[in-house]
């Protein structure tokens, strides 16, 4: 997908590891479809999940047909440890203009280190999206997601605050 073209038509296919409606989402639904080459999110519109809720809902796996997006701004990947290594990995992978801020291993992301990096980022463009680890694996250290989401909603709506949140 990282060489995908936005506003392209796209069919993905996998087993389904994830459904979340955060009450934050305003009623969208995030689903994880994971296949042999790896996982991808789905975001379904409220519109979309009252369509095919029972389906979508029940299913184990899933077949998806959509358009995707492409955003065009920038990525924040805040780096303390390695699991949060591995979104700007990600990031740059797929062609993203990543900003890497390193903060030491076993220390938390904090809102205020994101909302200075996020004000200083918007100052040149877009940001699509800041990422973090909830809890950092290989350091034991939990970053209050929460507290950045909303630092991130009141600078910058648009922005997705994408969080590894596997631990």
């Amino acid at each position: 997908m990282c060489g995908a073209r936005g506003d392209e038509k796209v069919l993905v296919a996998g087993t389904v590891t994830h459904r979340q409606r955060p009450a934050t989402a305003q009623g969208v639904t995030f689903i994880s479809l994971e296949d042999e080459t790896g996982l991808i999110n789905v975001v379904c519109s409220q519109g979309c999940w009252i369509r095919y809720r029972k389906a979508a809902h029940g299913a184990g796996a899933l077949l998806v047909r959509g358009r995707l997006e492409v955003g065009d701004g920038g990525v924040i990947c805040f780096v303390n440890g390695a699991f949060s290594q591995r979104w700007y990995d990600v990031a740059v992978g797929c062609g993203k203009d990543a900003v890497r801020i390193d903060l030491p291993w076993c220390t938390a992301v904090k809102p205020d280190q994101v909302a200075e990096a996020l004000s200083a980022a918007l100052t040149d463009g877009p940001v699509d999206a800041i990422t973090v680890v909830h809890n950092e694996t290989s350091t034991g250290v939990t970053s209050p997601v929460a507290e950045i989401a909303a630092v991130v909603r009141s600078l910058s709506p648009e922005t997705l605050v994408l969080v590894d949140a596997v631990s």
